[in-house]
């Protein structure tokens, strides 16, 4: 499993897919296993994870039948119709289905940044975070997992409940909301904000935001 064995894709009820390995598959009836041991929201799909499935949750182990499709980079968010059915049969059988399909490129989509902190000085809340990366990070040899991406960029949104006040963009993991910033904002210095932070790249955008209180 740690060798990167063993993944399947769950479907969630909003549509999504969480990407998770097991370590352990028990057959207890027939057809059926009980997996344990589980690694869940692999691949950044920690977005999709809920507490509970509903019965009869789409699952596809992702195993050798599972093969990519080649999608070209001006297909991108394009609504296109793929034909599927059996492989024994021609494309024009009447077997065949067609649906529309958008191919999103999640896998382009950058992480979310952990572990979150703000320290105060002089009424500045300076916020700090660390990044993840999408390629090579299983590298234990590195000092520091590499980047990924062409170059380095984050925004942090500052909220008040669902609502943005402020985004600040940061070149590096680190970013400071000002004591003016906060009396603009909400009139006063705070003893506590709400933010979301994302780290982003010029060929998804905005990646998966991480939130916390600081």
């Amino acid at each position: 499993m740690l060798a990167g064995a063993n993944l399947a894709a769950l479907r969630n009820s909003s549509g999504d897919w969480e990407i998770i390995q097991f370590q352990n598959a028990e057959l207890v009836d027939a057809q059926t296993y009980r997996l344990s041991g589980l690694l869940r929201g692999q691949f950044g799909t920690e977005s999709a994870m809920t507490t509970t499935l509903a019965s009869g949750a789409q699952f596809v182990l992702l195993d050798g039948a599972v093969t990519r499709v080649p999608v070209l980079e001006s297909e991108r968010k394009l609504t296109l119709n793929w034909d599927y059915g059996p492989g024994n049969r021609g494309i024009g059988d009447a077997s065949y289905l067609t649906v529309p399909f958008s191919y999103q490129s999640l896998g382009l989509r950058p992480l979310s940044p952990v572990h979150i902190k703000a320290t105060r000085s002089s009424g500045n809340i300076a916020v700090s975070w660390i990044r993840r990366t999408r390629t090579g990070g299983d590298n234990w040899e590195l000092p520091d997992a590499p980047l990924g991406e062409e170059s380095e960029s984050y925004e942090v949104d500052i909220l008040d409940g669902a609502n943005v006040k402020r985004t600040l963009t940061a070149s590096s993991p680190s970013v400071v909301y000002s004591s003016a910033d906060q009396i603009a904002d909400f009139g006063g210095v705070q003893s506590r904000v709400s933010v979301k932070v994302y780290q982003t790249n010029i060929l998804f955008g905005r990646g998966s935001p991480r939130a916390a209180v600081v």
